[in-house]
């Protein structure tokens, strides 16, 4: 019974550690999106989904995390792996500074095709991204 019960706690502290570690995300993200208990099931073979945390970054994704805490590892373990919460945490770009070209919705081919040859001769002079919208309206 003790090694059964160290067992359990070992698992936990070894999953838990996972979710806690400490990440270098650089400054040009931030976490705006957290989502506790997100539900998945059949030991993670149905997924959860990570569109709704997502949805909420207007500038695209740096990172996505997924993890468990101790209890949702404790859960897991009660119902044998049928349903594993977990925990996701979302990390959204900060809006680019970069360079950009506005093309609009009803801009002949011509225009397009001049408005990616300025952003690419924008990039090569400045080695940097540029950033090419597709405007409505």
């Amino acid at each position: 019974m003790r090694r059964a019960i160290a067992l359990v706690l070992s698992v936990i502290s070894i999953t838990s550690a996972q979710a806690q570690a400490q990440d270098s995300t650089s400054m040009s993200a931030r976490v705006t999106a957290a989502k506790q208990w997100a539900a998945t099931f059949v030991y993670g073979v149905v997924p959860a989904a990570v569109a709704q945390a997502a949805a909420q970054c207007q500038d695209g994704l740096a990172k996505v995390r997924r993890g468990q805490t101790p209890a949702n590892t404790l859960v897991s373990i009660v119902t044998i792996g049928m349903f594993n919460p977990i925990t996701i945490l979302v990390t959204c770009a900060l809006p680019s500074e970069k360079p950009a070209i506005d093309v609009p919705a009803d801009a002949t081919l011509d225009e397009r095709r001049n408005a990616m040859a300025d952003a690419v001769d924008e990039s090569l002079k400045t080695h940097r991204w540029v950033v090419v919208r597709y405007t409505t309206g």
